[in-house]
């Protein structure tokens, strides 16, 4: 396995060299899914057959798309403090490393590339596309302006109608309130992503891994945070307290899939709730 892939630590190391030109000379969405493909094993010398080569299009087309979308809002000063292109190459990575992961439980040999870890792929990176900075006043309602944004893109790139439906269910399943009983339907269950729940899970957790990190997770809050200021200073506050990032760890930080666990990623979370214990509530995180 790449050594980029292969621990927290290295992952981690990936992590902060997005940051080390954000977001003046960052290096472009469009490069990170070029990297991210070749991660799972792309070579674009090889020819596709027809279903992967549309993912492929869509791909592409995607990652320009988000990326002209968020360059557009920067230079007005209205692209989200976090739900931005700095977010969804961490999920990206992420993603990527509970694959490489996941491959040790697959029942037979991986042969590369496999559509499904492509299609989560396409879902991570348009998961927060056209994001407003604000929350969801009802279920998925952010999540659903995502897919419509997606939508034209897959049907131009020519992708299956059951890909795209796929893919559609995926991001929608990124709304944190659907978590709790994603992470529950999987338990005690062959974790298989030929099947829905499990990749919806590895989605779940590959949104939020970054902000379990030790010091990145840190930044990540005071991004979301600056992001609610512009709607909530009650709200902005609250999230930089101890309370809220026990809340956070405790209840939403869910990990249940083997490559999750092969990181030691629930481990890690448990770590920072004990040094949290004991805390003032109300003391800055």
């Amino acid at each position: 396995m790449n050594n980029k892939y292969s621990n927290l630590q290295t992952l981690q190391a990936e992590l902060a060299r997005f940051r080390e030109n954000w977001p003046v000379a960052w290096r472009g969405l469009p490069l990170i899914v070029s990297e991210c493909l070749t991660e799972l094993g792309h070579r674009a010398d090889v020819p596709l057959e027809p279903r992967l080569q549309a993912i492929h299009d869509c791909l592409q087309a995607t990652a320009e798309a988000v990326e002209r979308n968020g360059r557009e809002r920067d230079a007005r000063g209205t692209e989200p403090a976090y739900h931005n292109r700095l977010h969804i190459a961490d999920t990206l990575a992420a993603l990527v490393c509970l694959l490489l992961h996941s491959r040790a439980d697959r029942p037979s040999p991986v042969e590369l590339p496999v559509p499904q870890e492509w299609l989560l792929l396409l879902a991570m990176l348009a998961h927060d596309y056209l994001h407003t900075g604000l929350v969801n006043q009802f279920p998925a309602e952010l999540e659903q302006a995502s897919v419509a944004g997606l939508r034209p893109l897959m049907e131009d790139c020519g992708m299956a109608p059951e890909d795209q439906a796929l893919v559609g269910e995926l991001i929608l399943m990124t709304d944190p309130t659907r978590v709790g009983k994603t992470h529950e339907a999987v338990g005690g269950k062959p974790f298989c992503l030929d099947e829905f729940n499990p990749m919806a899970v590895l989605l779940q957790e590959s949104d939020i891994l970054a902000s379990v990190l030790p010091g990145i997770g840190l930044e990540q809050t005071r991004r979301l945070s600056d992001e609610w200021a512009k709607f909530s200073d009650s709200m902005a506050s609250n999230l930089l307290k101890t309370a809220a990032r026990v809340t956070f760890l405790r209840d939403y930080a869910r990990f249940s899939s083997p490559a999750s666990q092969r990181l030691g990623i629930p481990v890690l979370v448990q770590q920072q709730l004990s040094a949290l214990a004991g805390r003032e509530p109300s003391a800055p995180i």
